[in-house]
């Protein structure tokens, strides 16, 4: 190897190397020039040191270039550097050009941008050998790194269908030539956006806007960038439009002064967060009041509120308003008087003899309007008293009287005589009269047969005009000849009954004679002829009710004599033309004394309508008697109908029930339904009782009436219409003092502070007590049963015997009081009125023994009137 001289240059003379500048990215190899610029003279040799980054590249590789032709290149490596002579064995000069191309490989785990690659150590010689000044200048390689997604961002994070979001994914370096492309999705698709999108070449970031979906709530939406396997997400948050006020009204739209109504708020999507408050006013506050305004609970669309209806003396309207955020919504209701309600009954006197009347008189809280005011009668026990089924009060008066007409009755009994009206359905006055029975007398005497034959008897009665009394009545007996025809010297006609029988025998004779046979009672007699007859009796007929008898069924078959039967009675045979469709007994016996007897016709199976003679043969003379037997279904009929209740007020329903004599066939059995009076009580025109069945349910549907009116319901098969039956119901047009509720209405457990409501349409200072009794019967004995007197607000508590109270109880006091049932309890118990409306708190406490469900019941007392009895729940203590 030369060594180049480095002696001074006398001329001013010199030699540049420079290194040409590239780019790459890591892994790759990059080429850079090493350059001759000189002045004359050019160098014969030239010589260098090359230095690079160990972590930015691998290995260099020198190679001449077109300048170094007729030279030689060698290099000497080491870690990081080169140091490279080119030289020849000639005096050729090295030109102004590229004289070396180094070839530098990056590393793939370089993270520098870029990294400086040096020239030192630079030395020339000429054509003498002589050195010449000679300087030498680097390059750069630029190191393109390949960008990674960075990040996801989006502003605002939360959006609505009005404000959307602007979002920007971020790259760790510029993007390369063509740009970045990145895939965006989101989770859930309730947002909408552009995808993909695109970083420019030499950009990091890119922009794009993001709306909001269509949501109901608040809903977290999870959106994802991708690029090159990497992946950034970005939360934000899609909430639904606000909501707006979208409508108010009120049920019902007509109120009763002092009476309320329910409003409603309605909104067009949920509230959020703190609820929506809407304001609320009334056009005319005289008349109805609102609560300044009502609260959406968040989540909700809707709310209520409460429309207060004030005293009015006419039909009043007002218009109510709800706004919410400038949007405003009305609602129109009218407010409505009370009308006339029931004040008292009463009955003069109060104390009526069977067969007698009394006045009854019904009273008004006002006079009765327009057409009157009709008032609906009845009566508990209509065998003892009955009345009118409706009185009507004429326009301008405030009450009207009716006749109580006293029925037949044993012993003193008590009738409940109860009105109603139908401007308060549910609200009655009672009145109890009582009825006592006249004494009895006698009212004739009578024998059967009325002739007997020698030897046999007869059944005598004796009847009464009404029902005997205590210990009952004794009645004297006598016979004309008490030889061919023989009594007992008294009968007796039990308490409570109208007749009692005795026998009457008949003696040995040869000849017919007319006995006169005499009842004696309290002066009065009473006298009967019977004729004795020795002759023996015959055959007369027989008969069989029904003619006609459904399979499986059974008819009463009657044999009859001329005359009554002998001592031992007279046998009579009985045939049947046809045993498999209709049997009889094969004798049936006339008991002595007597002209008949029955027996049993017994229907078989058969497939149509068959026919049989039944033959009855006694002494020698026969009778006979044809029947048809019917196929199961079409010996079908009604048996019974029932509605409870039997008293409806108007608009109101009750349950019936009919009943069939045996379990319908495969294909049910059809039954039809009138009513007397559809206009007042309406039914079903025909219902159908299932297959196996022998009864099914209807509705019987109380029409609007003016005053109460009895109608009768009727039931029969379509192929029996004949077999009908019927139940009778009352319509009522519907009440003063008046049970409004117990809450709660069922429950459980020892202790509880029931709330009962009250209501009194003559006003408050007409509920002169409320009571409520909690007992598994209506019964005072052994119950819980509470009064509470208005005038004094105190409450008592009845005996265990129900005959006395307990002492007083001020609401709110500390007080207690108790029987064997339960304990009433000052503490808790409140009273509170609104218009015409009283609810009574009570607390109760229960004791161990007094088990098993119990059922409430609710009774609202009037100075004249009361509620009676109302069955408002139950409760299981």
């Amino acid at each position: 190897m030369f060594v180049l001289a480095t002696c001074s240059y006398g001329l001013a003379q010199g030699v540049a190397l420079s290194l040409s500048s590239g780019s790459g990215t890591p892994g790759t190899a990059v080429v850079l020039n090493i350059s001759l610029d000189a002045t004359n003279p050019l160098p014969e040799s030239t010589q260098w040191t090359l230095n690079y980054s160990t972590t930015d590249f691998t290995s260099a590789a020198i190679v001449p270039g077109a300048g170094a032709a007729n030279k030689s290149l060698t290099c000497t490596n080491g870690t990081g550097t080169a140091t490279c002579l080119l030289w020849g064995l000639n005096s050729d000069t090295i030109p102004n050009n590229v004289v070396a191309s180094v070839t530098l490989n990056l590393a793939s785990s370089t993270t520098d941008p870029s990294s400086s690659v040096q020239l030192t150590n630079a030395v020339s010689a000429d054509s003498t050998g002589a050195a010449m000044p000679t300087s030498a200048s680097g390059g750069t390689v630029t190191i393109l790194q390949v960008p990674i997604l960075s990040s996801l961002s989006c502003s605002p994070a939360s959006l609505t269908p009005a404000v959307g979001s602007s979002c920007t994914a971020t790259l760790t370096s510029a993007a390369l030539s063509g740009g970045a492309t990145i895939a965006i999705s989101a989770s859930p698709a309730d947002v909408n956006f552009t995808t993909p999108v695109t970083v420019a070449q030499g950009s990091t970031t890119v922009t794009f806007p993001v709306t909001a979906g269509t949501v109901s709530s608040s809903t977290p939406v999870t959106l994802k960038a991708s690029y090159s396997g990497v992946n950034a997400t970005f939360g934000v948050t899609v909430n639904p439009a606000p909501p707006a006020l979208s409508s108010v009204s009120v049920s019902p739209s007509t109120i009763v002064g002092g009476l309320t109504g329910s409003g409603t708020v309605s909104l067009t999507s949920a509230a959020g967060t703190g609820g929506v408050v809407v304001s609320l006013s009334s056009s005319n506050t005289a008349a109805a009041t609102v609560p300044s305004s009502v609260t959406v609970p968040q989540g909700s669309t809707s709310a209520t509120f409460t429309v207060t209806a004030l005293s009015v003396s006419t039909a009043t309207a007002a218009t109510l308003t709800a706004s919410y955020s400038g949007v405003s919504a009305t609602f129109g209701v009218t407010v409505n008087p009370p009308p006339p309600a029931l004040s008292g009954i009463s009955a003069s006197p109060s104390t009526i003899v069977s067969g007698k009347s009394g006045t009854g008189t019904v009273s008004l809280t006002s006079a009765a309007g327009t057409g009157g005011v009709v008032v609906s009668l009845s009566s508990s026990n209509t065998t003892a008293a009955t009345v009118p089924s409706n009185v009507t009060v004429p326009q301008g008066s405030t009450s009207t009287t009716f006749a109580v007409t006293a029925g037949s009755v044993t012993s003193s009994t008590l009738a409940s005589l109860t009105a109603s009206t139908a401007a308060y359905p549910g609200a009655t006055v009672v009145f109890g009269v009582t009825i006592t029975p006249v004494a009895p007398a006698l009212s004739g005497v009578s024998v059967s047969p009325s002739t007997i034959a020698s030897g046999q008897s007869g059944t005598g009665t004796v009847t009464l005009t009404s029902a005997a009394g205590t210990g009952g009545v004794v009645v004297g007996l006598s016979s004309s000849n008490s030889t061919d025809a023989s009594v007992p010297s008294s009968v007796t006609v039990p308490q409570g009954a109208t007749s009692a029988t005795f026998t009457v025998t008949a003696g040995s004779l040869s000849s017919a004679v007319v006995v006169t046979l005499t009842a004696s009672y309290s002066s009065a007699k009473a006298i009967f002829e019977v004729t004795i007859d020795p002759a023996a009796a015959a055959l007369s007929s027989v008969s069989v009710s029904p003619s006609t008898i459904a399979s499986g069924q059974s008819g009463t078959g009657t044999v009859t004599l001329t005359s009554a039967a002998g001592t031992g009675g007279a046998v009579v045979s009985l045939t049947s033309s046809n045993p498999t469709a209709a049997s009889v007994p094969s004798t049936v016996t006339v008991p002595q004394g007597a002209t008949s007897t029955t027996f049993t016709v017994t229907a078989g199976t058969v497939s149509s309508s068959t026919g049989a003679t039944l033959t009855a043969s006694y002494s020698g003379a026969n009778a006979t008697f044809s029947v048809t037997i019917t196929p199961a279904t079409a010996g079908l009929a009604v048996s019974s109908i029932w509605v409870s209740p039997s008293a409806i007020a108007s608009g109101q329903s009750g349950t019936g029930i009919v009943r069939l004599t045996s379990a319908a066939g495969t294909s049910g059995a059809v039954v039809s339904l009138t009513s007397s009076n559809p206009t007042a009580a309406s039914v079903p025109s025909m219902v159908m009782v299932p297959a196996g069945a022998t009864s099914t349910t209807f509705t019987a549907t109380a029409g609007t009436i003016s005053s109460s009116t009895p109608v009768t319901l009727s039931a029969s098969m379509p192929s029996n219409p004949l077999a009908s039956v019927e139940f009778g119901v009352t319509i009522s047009p519907g009440g003063l003092p008046a049970v409004v509720s117990a809450l709660p209405s069922s429950g459980t457990g020892l202790t509880q502070t029931f709330s009962l409501g009250y209501s009194d349409s003559n006003g408050l200072s007409d509920l002169r007590d409320v009571m409520v009794q909690i007992n598994s019967e209506l019964a005072l004995s052994g119950s819980c049963t509470v009064l509470y007197d208005s005038a004094s607000n105190k409450l008592h508590l009845y005996s265990d015997t129900g005959s006395a109270w307990s002492a007083a109880v001020t609401p709110g006091s500390a007080v207690q009081v108790s029987n064997s049932q339960c304990m009433l309890a000052g503490a808790g118990s409140s009273v509170s009125t609104f218009g015409n409306n009283m609810t009574l708190n009570i607390t109760l406490t229960f004791s161990g023994t007094f088990v098993g469900e119990k059922r409430v019941y609710l009774n609202a007392i009037g100075k004249t009137v009361n509620s009676g009895w109302v069955l408002e729940g139950t409760w299981i203590p």
